[in-house]
């Protein structure tokens, strides 16, 4: 399944170990989020706004969702050991194309994948070495 409606607990701690191998910088920002639970559930945000566990879940799931999927990307690539297409990313993981290239365009952002070059008129992405 692409997108989970839930993702608990465990698995967020799961994505989180796998997303340090590849962008520690990105995981740190996810575990600082991760903290502010235990303030936001109990004491609320600074205008008083306290959330529930299921508030806090409902905002966590799609941010965790993306990043699994952004692990499933670099890991393909990690193994694959070769700069690869949207294409080949795809079939490979099962992402739909879309979703891959939206994730690259992140990813990229983030400067932990790069275009490497263009086989005729196709981009191929690689984890940046480093």
């Amino acid at each position: 399944m692409l997108f989970k409606d839930y993702i608990e607990e465990s698995e967020r701690e799961e994505i989180l170990k796998e997303l340090e191998t590849f962008d520690r910088s990105w995981a740190e920002k996810l575990k600082r989020l991760l903290e502010k639970k235990a303030v936001l559930t109990r004491e609320g945000n600074q205008y008083g706004e306290i959330y529930t566990e299921r508030q806090w879940d409902l905002a966590l799931t799609p941010i965790f969702n993306k990043e699994r999927i952004r692990v499933e990307i670099m890991k393909f690539l990690k193994e694959r050991g070769r700069p690869s297409s949207v294409k080949e990313i795809s079939e490979a993981t099962g992402i739909p194309g879309k979703v891959v290239l939206f994730n690259l365009v992140e990813l990229r952002k983030r400067k932990v994948v790069d275009m490497v070059k263009i086989d005729g008129t196709t981009p191929l992405y690689a984890l940046v070495e480093g």
